[in-house]
């Protein structure tokens, strides 16, 4: 009889640990599961940002304009865009093109575009790099761009800090 009594009470830890592997295994499911899903979304943002700046790139202005977030289309008529981005980079800056580098992207919560502009949930920042030979020397330009979804697709948005 004392014999059963051990034996049930050493059954009782193989159960425990089998318990404790089980929830271990869930959590790195889950937990794997959740990174995954999120860099999904960093992949999607940084998509959106490289196709943005390669139609600029090509000269494509009213495509890469197509890309923009409603508060940028709002911001900037798209015919105006067009002109004034050509004119400002191609011409003023003497470049018919330039490379672009993207950084890492990075979660952001309750974002905004402007002080006044609706707030945003969940944006990724990726900061672009812009390289450009121009007659006047190399430069280059660091602008942080931001990448929302809006029905269901990625757009694009800068910040602008008060005028």
């Amino acid at each position: 009889m004392l014999l059963r009594k051990r034996r049930r009470s050493s059954s009782i830890l193989p159960q425990l640990t089998f318990i404790a592997f089980l929830f271990l295994i869930i959590w790195l499911i889950g937990h794997n599961y959740i990174q995954w899903l999120s860099s999904g979304e960093a992949d999607e943002a940084t998509a959106v940002v490289n196709q943005f700046y390669s139609l600029e790139q090509a000269g494509d202005f009213g495509s890469s304009w197509e890309l923009f977030h409603t508060q940028m289309k709002a911001r900037y008529e798209k015919e105006n865009y067009i002109q004034q981005r050509a004119h400002i980079f191609m011409q003023h800056f003497g470049v018919e093109s330039f490379e672009f580098e993207l950084g890492t992207p990075e979660r952001i919560y309750n974002w905004r575009m402007t002080a006044d502009s609706e707030e945003l949930p969940e944006v990724y920042q990726i900061t672009v790099t812009l390289f450009y030979k121009s007659q006047y020397g190399d430069f280059k330009l660091v602008q942080p761009c931001y990448a929302a979804i809006e029905d269901e697709e990625w757009k694009l948005l800068w910040i602008f800090s008060e005028e």
